[in-house]
């Protein structure tokens, strides 16, 4: 006599949608996001007593420095200079010549472009504006740049008539605003533009700018807060 076999159940199919995955992932990621919490804790607590006592936002340039005002927008110059109002600053150049032969040179530069308000740039050429350039030989040029501003443009836009000037040692003079010297300066980098024409080379023109720079731009900075001192 043969047993007659059981019938075959199926396997009842796994329903995914009664299983809570969201909470599964909490349960299994609560370990590791309470050992952040209290790490961050510990480095609060560690950093907090180190750093500088808070000044509020009151939005002047040493809560909210302005770095666009340090940057100059300088387009199609051969040669840049960066300058502080009041400064003078000396511009070698050396002139080669590959040429077995000797040539003729003759500078000229010409006048800046205006900057604006009270400051001004300019400009002389400090060596000899002719000379003969040896064959394979070089010579050297200077330039003195100065930026000038407040009285110094104005005594100079008096005199522009004049034949005299006053020469490389120009001084800049303080304005006096409510009682007190004020040096002049600018409020963001500003750019002026010369061309230095060199007769006898074939090349072109030197294009130059000067971008003269607030002087807060890169100062040395003294921290009266010693928070180091025991």
């Amino acid at each position: 006599m043969i047993q007659a076999s059981l019938p075959r159940r199926s396997t009842p199919a796994l329903d995914l949608g009664a299983i809570d995955l969201n909470g599964l992932a909490r349960q299994a990621l609560k370990p590791w996001s309470e050992a952040y919490d209290q790490w961050l804790t510990g480095v609060d607590a560690l950093v907090k007593p180190l750093a500088k006592p808070s000044q509020g936002d009151c939005g002047c340039p040493t809560c909210r420095p302005d770095p666009c005002a340090c940057r100059c927008c300088v387009t199609d110059a051969d040669l840049v200079v960066e300058a502080r109002v009041g400064e003078q600053r000396v511009v070698p150049i050396i002139l080669e010549n590959p040429w077995r032969r000797e040539r003729d040179i003759e500078l000229e530069l010409s006048s800046w472009t205006a900057i604006g308000g009270d400051i001004a740039v300019r400009g002389e050429i400090a060596t000899p504006t002719a000379f003969g350039l040896a064959p394979c030989g070089r010579e050297e040029i200077v330039l003195l740049l100065r930026v000038t501003g407040g009285a110094a443009v104005k005594e100079q836009t008096q005199a522009a008539g004049k034949a005299a000037e006053k020469g490389p040692n120009e001084r800049i003079e303080a304005e006096t605003v409510r009682g007190e010297r004020r040096l002049p300066d600018v409020t963001r980098c500003e750019v002026a533009y010369a061309d230095l024409r060199i007769k006898g080379c074939d090349m072109r023109s030197i294009r130059i700018a000067v971008a003269v720079l607030p002087r807060d731009c890169e100062a040395y900075t003294v921290d009266c807060g010693c928070a180091c001192c025991c």
